[in-house]
């Protein structure tokens, strides 16, 4: 947490606070990134600082990965989210296997049966990870 200089009033405010305490203007997030060295992150939803030597996710618990998870709010920057009430989170590698060559093998065995349909899809999910490992990681919030 370091201090930055309210953009009102020019006093000192905290990066963690989202308003100052001297005349109530919001912390810019921009300030918040500025400040940052190049192994930390923000959490965009609770502000903390999340540094990517310490803050890694643990899949079960105890296996390390490549997906940062705040310690704040328990979000998780990954990859690739599949979202609903059982949202799973991949990182790179994990992207990487499931989201291409699964959906495609899949998808080429579905091809030439009457549920070609199906292949359309499975190809449609590989095309969107290949396009989030284009893209990067973002910020998914904890179930």
């Amino acid at each position: 947490m370091a201090l930055i200089n309210c953009s009102e009033c020019k006093a000192q405010v905290s990066t963690s606070a989202q308003n100052c305490p001297q005349c109530g203007a919001p912390v810019p997030v921009e300030a918040l990134v500025n400040e940052l060295s190049e192994s930390q992150d923000l959490c965009p939803w609770c502000r903390t600082v999340v540094d990517e030597r310490s803050d890694r996710h643990k899949w079960l618990g105890f296996i390390p990965s490549d997906m940062l998870k705040c310690p704040g709010c328990r979000a998780i920057r990954a990859y690739v989210s599949t979202g609903g009430r059982n949202n799973i989170v991949y990182g790179r590698n994990g992207t990487i296997l499931m989201g291409i060559p699964v959906p495609v093998a899949v998808g080429i065995g579905f091809a030439a049966s009457p549920l070609w349909f199906v292949s359309l899809i499975l190809f449609g999910v590989a095309a969107a990870s290949a396009w989030a490992l284009r893209r990067g990681p973002k910020w998914y919030r904890a179930a």
